[in-house]
């Protein structure tokens, strides 16, 4: 603790002193200290020298620090301090431009949720009751055994763990009746929650594509700004460029196909020759099969021309 302590406060004096300049390119030291991240990090290192503090100050209280434990819990802020890997990593920034643009989906699926756990949990409840008894107050089965489902909160925790296909057990219909109702509730849950996690998934696949297009710009902004040193005709070069570097791996993977292709056709030509041998052992007469072997031959001859024809196109 004292490692991790002696780190977050030397990097955020750090940042501190850092902070401030006259051109204001850099926020000034009282935006600083007001930025809601850096008041989680404030706030993560300063109980502990609270505790510190106390201690040298109150030397018999050290046993009697209980007081302090609602400042300790602050310590706890700490964990927030992931959200700022979101300044580097584009993974979470995909995510929340993801779910700010599907909060309208978002909205949707909860609105839907909410109107199918209180239709069924209200229609589980009274399928589900069982009979109600004042001496015990509560809902009692056929069997005997206390009913889980005693109201309609109770029944819509059930409908609420079913439809999200979770299915903890703990509750579990025994009528026909509850049963019919809990099998709707498992078809309503799949439609309800699929359809707008969908409109949900496309989005964040036009998020990951935008950013990926944005990763290029900047690969391509770079480059200019590398090699142009103020020089026309650098962008139509570095196009060129990339152009190569597209057509290389095309003939590679051309050429892989090709080489498939030859593969294939010795294959082909070795099986057409034992079959022939086969035929000719078995004598079996060649004139009704001597036309399909013919098309299978023309058709390996044509394959092995294209295939040329192609190593020919990729010399020049």
């Amino acid at each position: 603790e004292l490692t991790c302590i002696l780190i977050f406060t030397l990097e955020y004096l750090i940042r501190l002193a850092a902070a401030g300049d006259e051109h204001k390119a850099i926020p000034s030291r009282k935006d600083f200290v007001l930025t809601p991240l850096n008041m989680i990090d404030l706030i993560a290192i300063a109980p502990w020298y609270i505790e510190i503090l106390i201690r040298f100050v109150l030397p018999g209280a050290g046993t009697s620090l209980n007081s302090l434990s609602i400042v300790r819990v602050l310590r706890l802020t700490r964990v927030l301090r992931v959200f700022k890997v979101s300044r580097s990593f584009t993974g979470i920034i995909i995510l929340m431009r993801t779910l700010q643009k599907s909060v309208s989906a978002i909205c949707m699926l909860l609105f839907f949720v909410m109107l199918c756990v209180v239709v069924f949990a209200a229609l589980m409840f009274y399928a589900e009751q069982g009979e109600y008894y004042e001496s015990c107050q509560c809902y009692l089965r056929e069997d005997g055994s206390l009913s889980p489902f005693e109201s309609i909160l109770a029944a819509g925790w059930f409908c609420l763990v079913t439809m999200t296909t979770v299915g903890y057990g703990d509750h579990v219909p025994v009528t026909g009746a509850g049963k019919a109702v809990a099998s709707m509730c498992m078809v309503c849950g799949l439609i309800v929650i699929s359809l707008p996690i969908t409109i949900i998934g496309a989005n964040f696949d036009e998020e990951y594509k935008a950013m990926e297009i944005e990763k290029r710009n900047r690969v391509l902004k770079h480059l200019h700004t590398q090699h142009s040193h103020g020089r026309p005709g650098v962008t139509l070069m570095l196009i060129e460029q990339l152009i190569d570097v597209h057509k290389q791996k095309l003939q590679s993977m051309i050429g892989d196909v090709e080489a498939q292709m030859d593969d294939q056709a010795e294959q082909m030509n070795t099986l057409l020759s034992d079959l022939r041998e086969q035929l000719v052992k078995a004598k079996v007469p060649l004139e009704a099969s001597q036309s399909r072997l013919w098309s299978t031959a023309q058709l390996v001859s044509a394959t092995q021309a294209l295939s040329e024809s192609r190593m020919g196109s990729r010399r020049n």
